[in-house]
């Protein structure tokens, strides 16, 4: 029944026009990291 309740609310969410993002990241820690020996 809570499912039932909550569908109309997350349909008003997906009308909403969200802005594309696109997050790259990139770190070079060579071998710094304990793990591998650094």
């Amino acid at each position: 029944m809570i499912a039932l309740l909550s569908l109309p609310v997350g349909q008003a969410a997906e009308s909403v026009t969200r802005p594309n993002v696109l997050f790259i990241a990139v770190d070079d820690l060579n071998d710094w990291v304990g793990v591998l020996g650094g």
